[in-house]
């Protein structure tokens, strides 16, 4: 792909030309020059330089609109001609909520580099950002989680969800909390509870503000926001917080101060699965694993299991 858009998309991406040259191991005026050749080859300026960074003109978001897409078409390229050739990837990065990563994904990936030993596997840890856009932008290969992850893209681009089982959706509290005695819980009963935002679970806001707002209720207040739901299950545990979770991780959780509570009505149900580009839907490696994970939820349960069908995304 032509170095002087990775250029583009780097300086776009970090904010900085610094940053920028950093992450592409060249100095700061090798990096303005391929800048400026672009600019050239596009008759308009498209970086506008601050003492804090830089910021794209108008010119520039349209195109890295177009720079983004044809870096993933290429990605994509590449992707395919190594699964027409049989080409096990070097690298496998996964990404996935709480509940893969608790019931399902250990023992696959095990399972996995036992039949090919050479794979190393990257766990995506940083909950910052979109897991999608890193999935469009080929720093991700896999991302496990609930189908609602779509809204959080910023720029479009085509990929396939695979549905593999779905889960209830309830709520964590503390063993010693009153809460725990008086299941199934009505919003009522949440009145002025403090809660505990998850934040990688997409539309966790919104789900909980629609649940209080349409039976008349005020939503409670997020009074903690964490990207980790080990810490935030902590959290809640030792305090009179709740936070909400798929009642089918609960049994691998094993923290005895912790308890899963039902909501009456039901708080909400999420489809889950895996979330690939196209083109690594064709590897045989990549879709053996997705596919021992499907197998996994159906036999494991007890979430509810889906046909195993891809959806492309229009």
């Amino acid at each position: 792909m032509d170095r002087n858009l990775l250029s583009f998309i780097a300086v776009a991406r970090l904010g900085t030309m610094s940053a920028a040259a950093d992450a592409l191991a060249i100095t700061q005026p090798a990096l303005t020059k391929r800048l400026q050749l672009l600019e050239q080859q596009f008759g308009t300026p498209l970086l506008e330089r601050h003492s804090r960074g830089v910021t794209l003109t108008e010119s520039g978001q349209q195109l890295l609109y177009y720079a983004l897409r044809i870096r993933s078409e290429y990605q994509q390229a590449r992707e395919r001609l190594d699964a027409m050739s049989d080409r096990p990837p070097e690298v496998l990065r996964i990404a996935s909520g709480p509940f893969f990563l608790f019931r399902h994904l250990g023992q696959a990936i095990v399972e996995m580099r036992k039949r090919h030993p050479g794979i190393r596997v990257v766990m995506e840890s940083n909950p910052e950002g979109s897991n999608l856009d890193k999935l469009r932008d080929g720093e991700l290969d896999v991302v496990f989680g609930d189908r609602t992850e779509a809204h959080s893209l910023r720029t479009p681009f085509d990929f396939v969800f695979l549905p593999i089982t779905v889960v209830n959706i309830g709520l964590l509290v503390s063993a010693a909390s009153p809460l725990a005695r008086h299941a199934p819980l009505r919003p009522e009963d949440l009145t002025g509870v403090p809660w505990v935002e998850y934040s990688g679970t997409p539309d966790y806001r919104m789900l909980v503000r629609g649940y209080f707002m349409s039976r008349g209720l005020i939503p409670p207040e997020m009074v903690i926001e964490t990207g980790s739901f080990f810490l935030g299950s902590q959290i809640v545990e030792h305090s009179d917080a709740v936070m909400m979770a798929p009642k089918e991780l609960f049994p691998s959780l094993q923290q005895p101060g912790l308890s899963f509570v039902e909501t009456d009505p039901l708080m909400g149900r999420m489809e889950t699965g895996a979330f690939l580009r196209k083109s690594s839907q064709q590897h045989a490696v990549i879709a053996e694993f997705v596919d021992s994970i499907a197998r996994r939820a159906a036999a494991e349960g007890p979430g509810t299991p889906l046909d195993h069908t891809a959806d492309r995304r229009q």
